[in-house]
């Protein structure tokens, strides 16, 4: 069932991406306004299994702070509370001036400007959470068809669970394909392709994706993570 299983910074990767970021621009400026925190400091990290995530930190002073700093390109990173687990706001941060507002004391509730792969990403992530949301009332039923004591009751609740699955599995698709359409050179593009079909490996519709982006996205930091991955599941299938 796709749905259910759905839920390398090389060195050389990040010298040449330094060097070549360094002379289109001076990096990147995060600027946070943060009203009524009792926050201290906050944490920017890298999204994923890396083996340093930990970028920058910063105090908040009066409800703001400033992270500067050049990234190798636009990538995937969090704000946290603390250095430790991964509740935070994620979004895209690109080498330019980007903004991050939040009116409660909760980093989910952030407002983020200045980063146009944040602003593609965006309108994937809204339409992805509605998607996980009626993914959830499938998964309630699946729990709940494992407790009934009537077998015809409980085939019949599965049976609406698989269907369900498979209707969300087309929906997911339709979702993918529609962020590659609209944004086929955002490195936000080659992040949904790796986070839904690479990390949770659908190789047939990571490829058939991956062979739609642009040539901006396929060298973004994830769309060479994909790259790397189907040339080595190319090898193993000779």
């Amino acid at each position: 069932m796709k749905f259910t299983g759905n839920i390398l910074y090389g060195m050389a990767l990040l010298a040449t991406g330094l060097s070549a970021n360094a002379q289109k621009n001076k990096g990147y400026t995060l600027t946070g306004d943060l009203k009524d925190t009792k926050l201290k400091m906050v944490y920017l990290v890298r999204n994923g299994e890396n083996d340093n995530p930990f970028i920058d930190s910063a105090k908040v002073e009066k409800g703001k702070f400033v992270f500067k700093g050049v990234l190798p390109a636009a990538e995937f990173v969090g704000i946290k509370k603390s250095r430790a687990g991964y509740n935070g706001i994620w979004f895209f941060l690109d080498n330019a001036p980007v903004s991050l507002k939040v009116s409660a004391d909760s980093l989910q509730l952030a407002v983020i400007t200045g980063s146009p792969a944040q602003d593609a990403y965006k309108e994937w992530d809204v339409q992805w959470e509605a998607l996980r949301q009626e993914a959830l009332k499938f998964y309630q039923l699946s729990d709940a068809a494992e407790k009934m004591s009537n077998k015809d009751s409980a085939q019949v609740a599965k049976q609406a669970v698989a269907e369900g699955f498979a209707a969300l599995d087309k929906k997911l698709e339709a979702l993918v394909a529609g962020a590659v359409a609209k944004y086929p050179n955002s490195p936000a593009s080659a992040f949904i392709i790796k986070s839904r079909y690479v990390d949770y490996p659908y190789p047939d519709l990571a490829k058939k994706y991956y062979s739609q982006l642009g040539d901006d996205a396929r060298n973004s930091i994830y769309g060479k993570q994909i790259g790397e991955v189907m040339s080595k599941m190319a090898k193993t299938d000779i």
